[in-house]
């Protein structure tokens, strides 16, 4: 990277970044609730996948500039010197101190460019078919530069990482990404020389390499009048980007007038999770996918809330009847050899029979669907009864309260696992 040599101060233009830094000081508040819970929950292991996550991302780094040096052509003051000159003047007015690394390409699927900032290091690839295409308006390929690089110039870029887990919030997740397009459009115009530049280098994105040329800005910008519908609101206030006619109707300054979003679409966009490209589709399809995952685990878990209820009543009674008999036992050294003995009365319904054995203690409650429940006595160092319980009933019917363990294979692994989460 070439440093920058400019006889006054480098200062980001943070009028810029205004309505961004809100939005990002916004999502840093959940996020940081998000992380603090986290931490809590994961006792503080959380912070120890940071170390392989960053590991990740500079192999990734590494990999991706290996791609850009083996088939891209690296913009320096001998190759391609004018573009060079571009980008000094477009970092200067950004505030860049350095010219990233920056790697002009061909033949890439997606008519997109690339800024990638990890800790100090600066990458930017450049599409040889957007900067061929607008051969014939080089100031545009000015307000093309300033885009990019303004990915690199916002003051909280190396912070994005902290609110990542606050970006699917509804709304606000979304009107965070739609910020920053205007922001590298605010950039894209300060460096280019003038306006009707930076509108032709958006025409570019609308119409194609072909056709941006007689495109009429602004029929185009009328069209901007059909967005304040419910369906266009909808899918502008779930999605990562503006409409393009918007973004073009904001270039002037002041901007021209759009229509305000539908007031139906604002409450239907709170409940759909900003998950990134899509728009509305995909964030109804994640909203989908979450619901049913949701029920997939519910409606086995109320199975096994429903059954758990049916029981309950029998492992209470199993478990008083065990504990009545280790206070007489514990008072008298005597072993009980019915429950009316210790005061119990009629067996509740579910049970059919109750076989307390006075040679070993232990207690078995038959059950008249055909299962057991058994209490096995022995003693602890202090020579006191200790019960151990088991059943031949299926975990997932076992109540969450009850410490008895199933002598059977069936039952549902993920619910076996959260209920002796739940007994901790």
């Amino acid at each position: 990277m070439s440093v920058i040599r400019s006889q006054r101060p480098l200062q980001p233009p943070a009028r810029l970044f205004r309505r961004e830094e809100y939005l990002f000081a916004a999502l840093a508040l959940p996020a940081s609730v998000a992380w603090f819970f986290a931490t809590y929950w994961s006792d503080g292991w959380i912070w120890a996948t940071l170390p392989p996550a960053a590991l990740l991302l500079h192999c990734l780094r590494q990999a991706l500039t290996s791609h850009l040096e083996g088939n891209g052509v690296r913009i320096t003051t001998r190759q391609y010197p004018d573009l060079h000159v571009r980008l000094e003047r477009c970092c200067r007015k950004l505030g860049l101190a350095r010219v990233p690394r920056t790697y002009l390409i061909h033949g890439w699927s997606r008519l997109h460019s690339l800024a990638w900032r990890l800790l100090r290091h600066r990458l930017v690839m450049l599409r040889a078919e957007l900067v061929d295409a607008l051969d014939s308006d080089v100031d545009a390929v000015d307000f093309y530069l300033g885009r990019e690089l303004s990915h690199l110039a916002r003051p909280h870029a190396g912070y994005g990482w902290w609110i990542l887990p606050a970006l699917p919030l509804p709304l606000l997740g979304s009107a965070y990404r739609r910020a920053k397009e205007y922001t590298a459009d605010r950039c894209g115009t300060l460096c280019c020389r003038s306006l009707h530049s930076s509108i032709r280098a958006l025409a570019l994105l609308a119409a194609g390499p072909r056709r941006w040329q007689n495109l009429d800005a602004h029929a185009f910008v009328d069209q901007a009048a059909h967005s304040g519908g419910f369906w266009m609101s909808l899918q502008e206030l779930t999605a990562t980007a503006p409409w393009l006619c918007k973004r073009m109707a904001r270039l002037p300054s002041p901007p021209m007038a759009v229509p305000r979003r539908h007031l139906l679409a604002w409450p239907v966009a709170a409940v759909l999770p900003a998950v990134g490209g899509g728009g509305f589709l995909a964030n109804l399809a994640t909203l989908g996918v979450l619901g049913l995952s949701l029920m997939l685990v519910a409606l086995p878990a109320y199975e096994d809330y429903r059954h758990s209820t049916v029981y309950h009543p029998l492992f209470s009674y199993a478990h008083n009847l065990a504990q009545a008999a280790k206070i007489r036992y514990e008072a008298e050294h005597t072993l009980t050899a019915t429950p009316a003995e210790l005061g119990f009365g009629r067996l509740p319904l579910g049970i059919a029979r109750v076989h307390m054995d006075e040679e070993n203690g232990r207690i078995t409650l038959g059950l008249t669907e055909g299962s057991n429940i058994v209490y096995y006595p022995y003693l602890d160092t202090a020579a006191r009864i200790v019960w151990r319980c088991t059943t031949t009933l299926p975990r997932q019917h076992i109540p969450w309260d009850s410490r008895c363990n199933s002598s059977s294979e069936d039952g549902s692994a993920p619910i076996a696992w959260l209920r002796q989460l739940a007994r901790l």
